[in-house]
């Protein structure tokens, strides 16, 4: 935790070094605030969205609904791990580590994936194939004697996520 939060914070000021100011792209209107300004334009950007591109509007409902799976995935699994299957913390740390090394290769296969699917076809596939995985899940660690089954769907679960997080940004 030192370290990490000591790293995000040498490159939070070193990051100023690139923030050069600019200048405003639009004004505030009279009157006005630089609150209310962002949600005028947030909700014209919206109703923008929702009356021409139904599509894109479902697609960011979809993005939010994974984003919160994926928040609070670490959180369940965690704790899967430790109160109902007894891992150690070696081995729920090589869990993880298997799981981000798995996201890499996930990311990094992305590209090819949605060039011959698509990026909304590649989307569902991957969300219809985790929610699979946590039912197969369910099924196969039914105790802490199953607990090395959790290896090979940390790679699963990690190779989905990879292939996930890019296409929700």
């Amino acid at each position: 935790q030192i370290w990490s939060t000591s790293f995000a914070f040498i490159f939070f000021l070193i990051s100023f070094r690139y923030m050069k100011p600019r200048s405003a792209l639009s004004d505030v209107p009279r009157g006005g605030s630089l609150l209310s300004a962002s949600f005028s334009k947030l909700g014209k950007t919206i109703k923008t969205i929702k009356n021409h591109y139904p599509a894109l509007s479902w697609f960011c409902v979809s993005l939010v609904l994974i984003e919160s799976v994926g928040g609070s995935f670490y959180t369940v699994a965690i704790t899967y791990m430790v109160d109902f299957l007894g891992m150690s913390t070696h081995e729920i740390s090589s869990c993880f580590l298997i799981f981000l090394l798995s996201a890499i290769i996930g990311a990094k296969t992305l590209p090819m994936l949605s060039r011959r699917f698509g990026l909304l076809l590649t989307l569902k596939i991957t969300s219809a194939t985790w929610m699979i995985l946590n039912v197969i899940t369910a099924f196969v660690v039914r105790g802490p004697e199953q607990s090395s089954f959790m290896f090979p769907f940390s790679v699963c679960w990690g190779y989905l996520s990879g292939s996930v997080m890019p296409n929700t940004r």
